[in-house]
């Protein structure tokens, strides 16, 4: 990859790595010019890990690492449900995989 791109090309941008999110699925794909990166949920996951990823540049070449660190969300879970939030079952079970239910 080249470090400065002049050109816009593919979705008319001049960015050659384009990172996002809020979708929390891990997607890592790249075309001739461009890496599209999402490293995954940061905790609405149905396991309690936090998914990331690390770019290393290094010239002209880039490398992905994806990560995952496990943490204890227990006491969250536990303690959704007192906050009245409307359609919390829904919300646990779609955005944590119905993990409370392992604490029941």
């Amino acid at each position: 990859m080249k470090k400065y791109l002049a050109s816009r090309n593919d979705l008319g941008s001049a960015a050659e790595i384009i990172c996002f999110g809020h979708d929390h699925k891990r997607y890592y794909f790249a075309t001739a010019s461009k890496i599209y990166l999402n490293p995954g949920a940061l905790g609405c996951y149905d396991l309690p890990i936090a998914r990331y990823a690390i770019l290393e540049i290094i010239d002209t070449e880039v490398n992905v690492m994806f990560k995952e660190v496990p943490y204890n969300n227990k006491s969250f879970l536990l303690n959704f449900r007192s906050l009245g939030v409307p359609e919390g079952e829904f919300l646990l079970k779609v955005f944590h995989g119905n993990q409370h239910l392992n604490y029941m």
